[in-house]
């Protein structure tokens, strides 16, 4: 089981760090909405998404694509990742969690949780036998989550109208 630490570079959250016991791993710079670059060592790679309602991310390297992660629905969080001809479901432990679990066949394999309620770094447990690529798109996956959802804590506030005078 690999341990990898990651964390926003920045306030605004468009570049992150990826460290595995202590050692610097890669970074994944947002620069938008749902595009992403990965940096792993000197290999460069693309994540992006497609889609509302029913999104699609790719990852993707100059010799082609690597994997693909499906979102079938936008009330849930659950992502079906598609990885050669093997698939896993990263999901949400809860409806207000920001954790996640991987899960390949029923079994757990994996995890991506923050390291406490108001922090911003996140700590993931993920296989040995996933190719770090892979390891940083799940991890990519987890934050445009968290961007999309707030944080995956959904908030409504009641709007009231008040009267100027």
């Amino acid at each position: 089981m690999s341990r990898l630490e990651f964390g926003p570079e920045n306030f605004s959250a468009t570049r992150y760090s990826i460290v595995r016991s202590g050692t610097p791993l890669g970074k994944i710079n947002c620069s938008r909405r749902e595009e992403a670059t990965i940096t792993i060592g000197k290999a460069t790679y693309l994540a992006y998404g497609e889609g509302i309602i029913r999104s699609t991310f790719y990852l993707d390297a100059t010799g082609g694509r690597i994997a693909i992660a499906e979102k079938p629905s936008v009330f849930r969080r659950r992502f079906t990742v598609y990885v050669g001809l093997k698939s896993y479901t990263l999901k949400a432990v809860s409806t207000n969690s920001r954790a996640f679990l991987l899960v390949e066949g029923g079994s757990r394999i994996g995890s991506i949780a923050p390291n406490g309620f108001f922090s911003r770094k996140f700590t993931a447990d993920l296989p040995d036998d996933l190719a770090p690529e892979i390891q940083t798109f799940l991890i990519w996956l987890v934050i445009i989550d968290q961007k999309r959802d707030g944080f995956g804590i959904p908030i409504k506030f009641p709007t009231r109208r008040v009267a100027r005078l």
